[in-house]
């Protein structure tokens, strides 16, 4: 997941960004209910008859997730406006999950990019 491309300010203090990682699992199961009824009847020659129908469904889901925030900060760039143009740049926080080969485990890498 990568953020937005904000650009760093040309001051004394700092800019920070956070990204938000969520996954969310779910199951369900649905249910439901049919009926038919048909009748047919016969009078002499002619054929009648009808039918009543009825059919319902439902589903019951249950969902379930972690969610994790991190924060990044970095200083701005204090210089005179005519060197800080040249001077700018972007940043931003990204995350990706590393599945260890060695240990078989994953583990979500935080890092930052810079343009």
């Amino acid at each position: 997941m990568v953020n937005d491309k904000p650009a760093v300010g040309n001051s004394g203090g700092s800019s920070s960004l956070s990204i938000n990682v969520a996954t969310e699992t779910g199951e369900g199961q649905n249910y439901g209910v049919d009926f038919d009824f048909n009748a047919k009847g016969t009078v002499g020659s002619v054929v009648a008859g009808f039918g009543v129908g009825y059919s319902q469904d439902r589903t019951v889901l249950i969902t379930h997730g972690e969610e994790s925030e991190y924060t990044g900060t970095v200083s701005d760039i204090n210089l005179p406006t005519d060197e800080f143009g040249p001077n700018r740049y972007s940043w931003g926080i990204f995350t990706y999950v590393f599945d260890d080969p060695v240990s078989a485990q994953q583990y979500e890498i935080v890092n930052y990019w810079v343009e």
